[in-house]
């Protein structure tokens, strides 16, 4: 039988494929449903950011594409959208061309295919879009939390009122001027442009947009202008996150401490566990605190990752074994997490992963590794149904492959590019201006 959800609004479908997204990491599925204190920590430590977002570019793009079709004298939703699509797939292909050597150009592989004609399923905007409310990017004037769909809705049906206004004008005119109550030349209904103007003003705070933003030298790096409107929004709406220190931190001079945090970003062997060695020390005592949390949760999450693929592999993966021996060697180190302040941190921890990860912990301390797998696989079908579980069907899959990753990363991977992307402009961004 075909399973799925109601689709009540458009809102809940994108919430719901957000989650979808958001379990994915490096290419591996969640398969403990661990994922949920990796998310929570995730939007603590790199809010706005998700695990599919590419450059920091594309929060410029959208709204621009946005701005120039309210623009447009479009009043159907569906048309609204499709041109947003039609003007997404014309930035990519103009991408393509000018930015050829960077990665990150979302749908470069699809236009580079064979299948040129088709396009993304996820579209910038939709990947996009929960970032540029988070950021302030998007704003309106009651504070509602729209889709994007509900936003092309409530655009195209102003457009509307303003062309009923519009015309009703007309309308009023014309029978004054048939009636020589008043000569044709006084017709004038710059008061109504003008409002449609001061209209879609509320939807976007974008003060970088230009009307020829879209041209033959767009670029995937941000301009200088860009990239201070950017680190600005971060920094005022999320300061006291990792991100918003990040931000605010990261310059050609030295930190503190003698820790250059600039360097940190630009280094591409350097991850989120990597902070511990001591860059974390230069952070707010409220950071440190979170993140000695998240650190600890990662450990603690490898080792029952590692058990999970003795399981899988049916004890046949030596470098499980080798790891689980490694694990036991040095059980306090992934076994001191502190899983109650973990779950007063993020609140709403579901009852059944606080069990699952209450006995695991005290299974790993007591050295109970079959009671361990036991628990392990009963989590995974639970989840996931006993003919879906890999560790149901161990005797079925490459006991040489590794399943469900490694240590947590929290978004950090991804949140690197967006300050990368950041700190380049701030340095580079005019050289990224070319004539038009």
């Amino acid at each position: 039988m075909p399973l799925g959800w109601i689709d009540f609004s458009k809102a809940e479908r994108d919430m719901i494929v957000n989650v979808l997204d958001n379990l994915t990491e490096d290419s591996t599925l969640d398969e403990l449903g661990l994922l949920q204190i990796r998310n929570g920590f995730a939007e603590i430590f790199f809010p706005g950011t998700s695990t599919i977002q590419k450059r920091a570019k594309y929060f410029m793009i959208v709204p621009y594409a946005c701005k120039d079709l309210e623009k447009q004298s479009i009043t159907n939703p569906k048309d609204f959208i499709k041109k947003l699509d039609e003007l997404e797939k014309e930035c990519a292909e103009q991408l393509k061309d000018n930015s050829s050597n960077e990665k990150g150009i979302i749908g470069n592989r699809t236009l580079q295919s064979k299948k040129g004609d088709l396009w993304l399923k996820r579209k910038p905007s939709d990947i996009y879009w929960s970032g540029l409310k988070s950021y302030g990017i998007f704003s309106t004037s009651n504070n509602e939390s729209p889709s994007k769909n509900e936003y092309a809705r409530s655009v195209c049906f102003m457009k509307k009122k303003l062309l009923e206004s519009k015309n009703s004008r007309n309308r009023k005119q014309l029978t004054k001027q048939n009636s020589g109550e008043i000569e044709a030349q006084e017709f004038e209904f710059d008061d109504i442009d003008a409002g449609s103007s001061n209209m879609f003003h509320k939807f976007w705070n974008i003060p970088t947009y230009k009307s020829e933003w879209l041209n033959k030298n767009l670029s995937i790096k941000l301009t200088k202008e860009e990239a201070e409107f950017l680190k600005n929004q971060i920094i005022k709406n999320y300061k006291d996150s990792m991100l918003g220190f990040l931000l605010e931190n990261c310059s050609l001079a030295f930190c503190s401490d003698n820790i250059d945090l600039r360097s940190i970003i630009f280094c591409d062997n350097f991850g989120f566990m990597d902070f511990s060695t001591g860059p974390i020390k230069t952070f707010p005592e409220s950071i440190q605190s979170d993140y000695k949390l998240a650190y600890d949760f990662s450990n603690f999450a490898y080792a029952i990752r590692i058990v999970y693929n003795l399981i899988a592999s049916r004890d046949q993966n030596q470098e499980a074994v080798e790891l689980f021996k490694v694990i036991n060697s040095e059980i306090d180190k992934y076994t001191c997490v502190d899983l109650d302040a973990i779950f007063r941190r993020l609140m709403n921890v579901h009852s059944k992963l606080k069990e699952f990860l209450i006995n695991s912990r005290q299974f790993l301390l007591d050295k109970k590794t079959e009671e361990l797998k036991k628990i392990i696989i009963d989590r995974e079908v639970s989840l996931k149904g006993k003919a879906r579980a890999k560790s149901s069907h161990s005797e079925e899959i490459d006991p040489l492959k590794w399943y469900g990753g490694r240590f947590l990363d929290y978004r950090y991977s991804n949140a690197k590019v967006i300050v990368k992307d950041i700190l380049e402009g701030l340095v580079n961004g005019d050289a990224n201006v070319k004539s038009i």
